[in-house]
């Protein structure tokens, strides 16, 4: 049987804001959260903010047991200057799987339901329902127009001037789009320039990329949480249990093996690199961990606990 290819994970060290696991890593230590959503809100909005709460990971249960509820990457309460407290909720979301585009508005629409059901309470006035922006930060154009900034409310579509003011601003922010100075200018929005670097260091986290203040204070709160032994432990935990990561690792040692199934006639051929192909995706993770410092002992457990490799199996790759 020919080797595998090496499967390829990224180390901690090279992960931009805008992946899953640093972006929730921010949201969820209290010692940078309320800083980091800070100035993303101030940079995004451009306006300043008295008080912020960051709550990551906001579960929303479905208005019965059989109804889909939703997790937030970032739920915020927070209040502008002049405002009444609590006043606006903030949905922040990063996004980078392009395969998830088509969705978006579906799911931009149920989300906003849910939250608003978990905010009105029985009997109150439609009147004292909160305002509620969304912010998507996207690593991808959805919706292929090449904008930096896309923003959707609702509005008459027969009378598009009429001011029609639900509560919602839903707004999308793709990292490579178009500095549309004159589509900025319509949403109150002057410094464009200061969103889109912003916006390319999240998603290209490098120091070639801090060219202010701001952001150089998001780095520093991005190295911090990368240096963090429990954040690595967490990392490797993390991609072990990515369905998407283990299945691409798998599916190189079954492809390389119906290739050499097919060439040899052999249909154990195709069993060994289905075979090979977990194997090979266990061995780049005890990589990993050793990368990052994480104890055998703990690497071994995942391997029998979560791969479901057996005893001897684990302590082959251990010892290799």
């Amino acid at each position: 049987m020919a080797k595998n290819k090496q499967v390829f994970f990224r180390p901690l060290s090279e992960l931009n804001v805008i992946d899953n696991f640093l972006f929730y890593e921010l949201s969820n230590n209290e010692e940078t959260n309320e800083e980091f959503f800070r100035i993303l809100l101030s940079t995004f909005l451009q306006q300043e903010f008295r008080t912020i709460r960051v709550i990551p990971q906001k579960v929303f249960s479905g208005v019965d047991t059989d109804r889909h509820g939703i997790r937030l990457d970032v739920y915020i309460e927070a209040t502008s200057e002049g405002e009444k407290p609590d006043a606006t909720i903030y949905d922040i979301e990063a996004e980078s799987r392009a395969a998830n585009k088509n969705e978006l508005p579906h799911r931009n629409r149920f989300y906003t339901g849910i939250i608003d059901v978990q905010h009105l309470a029985s009997g109150a006035s439609y009147l004292k329902m909160k305002k509620l922006i969304t912010l998507t930060i996207l690593s991808y154009d959805p919706f292929g127009l090449g904008e930096m900034w896309y923003e959707a409310r609702t509005m008459l579509a027969t009378h598009p001037d009429y001011p029609y003011d639900d509560g919602i601003r839903r707004i999308f922010l793709y990292a490579d789009g178009r500095l549309n100075k004159e589509l900025l200018r319509k949403a109150g929005i002057t410094n464009g320039e200061r969103i889109r670097d912003m916006l390319k260091y999240i998603c290209r986290s490098t120091k070639e990329n801090v060219t202010s203040e701001e952001i150089g204070r998001v780095d520093a709160m991005v190295e911090r949480i990368k240096l963090r032994k429990e954040v690595s432990k967490n990392y490797m935990i993390n991609i072990f249990h990515d369905q998407d990561i283990r299945r691409e690792a798998i599916e190189e040692g079954r492809e390389e093996g119906r290739a050499e199934g097919r060439a040899e006639g052999r249909a154990e051929g195709r069993a060994e690199g289905r075979a090979e192909g977990k194997v090979t995706a266990a061995a780049a993770f005890v990589n990993f961990g050793r990368a990052h410092n994480i104890p055998d002992e703990e690497i071994e457990q995942e391997l029998i606990g979560g791969m479901q490799l057996t005893a001897e199996q684990a302590a082959q790759l251990m010892r290799a």
